[in-house]
């Protein structure tokens, strides 16, 4: 990712910093527990051995030492997600002081010059129509300076912290959809998702295991019997 981030020319922007950043973070994170390609491998050699018991693991360390590595990598995993939630409060937080600090942000014309702008326009009458409407241009630029000065303090709310995510998901959305910043709206998207509970998680994976399940077997119709053997019983019976 460093030499990706220096070495492309196309990459200095943005979203490549900000992946360089997570790169660095997601180093020290435990992420092929759940969600990943050898977390699906176990999970199926699991189903595969079925009520066989597994053969036991070599040990090369006393049980001691292996709750002691258990600790380290659970500290260290932590210490990476905190460091993930806190570069994203870090943008959200400097983005909004610089925003109000500029007289197009604070009158509500900033969304109006860049829908104007042919280098952010992935759509133009789709641009052209937003800019059109001076009084939603303003507001959704209100809205976007607002909700990153407060995201900082609402994400630890239990009940406001959906409610900010959810905002900043449009926010992100809109971003990726009408200025053509897709992988700089993809990136952030996934720091958002930091601050979403485990509760939040385990629920997703029930609805996905109930969604990849196979649908319940329909109700048993009764077959007729072939018309040999319809015949033959009549015979027999006449």
């Amino acid at each position: 990712m460093v030499a990706f981030y220096l070495r492309g020319s196309m990459a200095n922007s943005g979203w490549a910093l900000l992946s360089l950043l997570f790169a660095n973070y997601l180093l020290f994170v435990a992420s092929g527990r759940h969600w990943s390609l050898d977390a699906r491998r176990r999970a199926r050699r699991a189903e595969a051995g079925g009520a066989t018991s597994p053969k036991p693991k070599p040990v090369f360390w006393g049980a001691e030492t292996e709750e002691l590595r258990r600790r380290l990598v659970t500290v260290l995993h932590n210490g990476g997600m905190a460091m993930i939630a806190l570069q994203v409060m870090v943008i959200y937080g400097s983005a909004a002081m610089y925003k109000i600090q500029g007289e197009s942000w604070r009158n509500g014309t900033a969304l109006y010059y860049s829908m104007m702008y042919d280098d952010f326009s992935t759509w133009p009458e789709l641009s052209a129509w937003v800019a059109g409407h001076g009084t939603f241009a303003a507001l959704m630029a209100y809205v976007t300076v607002f909700s990153q000065m407060l995201f900082p303090a609402l994400v630890f709310n239990r009940r406001l912290k959906y409610c900010i995510l959810v905002l900043m998901l449009g926010t992100h959305v809109g971003i990726g959809v009408l200025m053509a910043l897709p992988m700089f709206s993809a990136i952030t998207i996934v720091g958002d998702l930091v601050f979403l509970p485990t509760t939040f998680w385990l629920a997703a994976a029930r609805l996905v295991r109930t969604a990849r399940a196979a649908p319940e077997k329909a109700p048993d119709v009764p077959v007729p019997p072939p018309r040999e053997t319809v015949d033959a019983e009549a015979g027999s019976s006449a």
